[in-house]
């Protein structure tokens, strides 16, 4: 009778190690998905910010550049009007002389 009762509690203590290890078994996965959703967040995240900074330099040298063609643009009109205003002022002083 004594075997016996040795060979069940040493069946209960086998049996309470083993679902301890599967319970310990099951947090170290949580843990690990945990961590590698983390990490992949971590990613997702660089991964935008990259993103956003790329279209904010976009945006940025394409701002620089229609800058630069405004005043190109000005500078031409601006011309025109000298021209025109030189070639009327001088059809004007030519009526004026004769």
């Amino acid at each position: 009778m004594a075997v016996r009762s040795t060979n069940r509690q040493t069946e209960k203590l086998i049996r309470i190690r083993n679902m301890t290890n599967r319970i310990m078994m099951k947090q170290r996965f949580k843990q690990w998905v945990a961590s590698t959703e983390f990490i992949i967040k971590v990613q997702s995240g660089a991964e935008l910010g990259a993103k956003v900074f790329d279209r904010r330099r976009l945006r940025n040298n394409f701002n620089k550049y229609l800058a630069k063609v405004k005043e190109a643009r000005r500078l031409e009109h601006i011309e025109k009007k000298v021209e025109w205003f030189a070639g009327t002022r001088a059809a004007a002083c030519k009526n004026d002389c004769y």
